[in-house]
Order: structure tokens, then sequence, then C-alpha cells
């Protein structure tokens, strides 16, 4: 998630909303149906993580983020590794077999 995080585009909606690159990150998740499971030893990272409530992320930028290259899928080859999740939104179905 390095790279995500260091992303142009974050950092200015996380600017524009007082908040983090992870926070924004872990946001769009939620706003996409999609429980984020941050991992932190870090007391004061742990508790950012869960300081997502306070904002929300309008329309435009929930597009703008959906757009970047590596918002999807999980690990190495994002492209591959979780296939289901690409172009996912809360109006989709997940498919559980």
């Amino acid at each position: 998630m390095g790279k995500l995080l260091d992303d142009a585009a974050i950092a200015a909606v996380a600017a524009a909303h007082g908040a983090t690159a992870a926070q924004v990150a872990l946001r769009f998740c939620l706003q996409n149906g999609i429980v984020p499971l941050p991992k932190s030893v870090t007391p004061s990272r742990i508790t950012e993580n869960a300081e997502l409530f306070g904002f929300s992320l309008s329309e435009k930028e929930m597009a703008e983020l959906a757009a970047r290259p590596n918002t999807t899928g999980t690990g190495p080859d994002v492209d591959n590794a979780c296939p289901e999740s690409r172009n996912f939104t809360k109006r989709d179905k997940p498919v559980l077999d």
C-alpha cells in the first residue's frame, strides 16, 4: 500500500478533508461496501485507522480515486490477485461460493 499512499490525487483528497492518505484509502473501501482490515502495531496508527467516520468522500472524489491505478485487488499483482473485486461498487453483489 506504500505507493498508493504516496499518490498525489489521494494526498489532495486527504488534505481537503484534514485526513491522512491512509484514512482516505480506508474510507474509500468503506464507501464501496468493502471492510478493510488494516494491520498495525503502532498505537497512533491503530487510532488513526479507526477515525474514518468524521468525513465522507464525495461522488466526484470516489470516481477520481477509483480511476487511479492500483485501487482494486490485493497483493503484488493487483490485476490478478482478486479479480472479483475489480470495478466493485456497493451496487454490485459480491459472488460468494
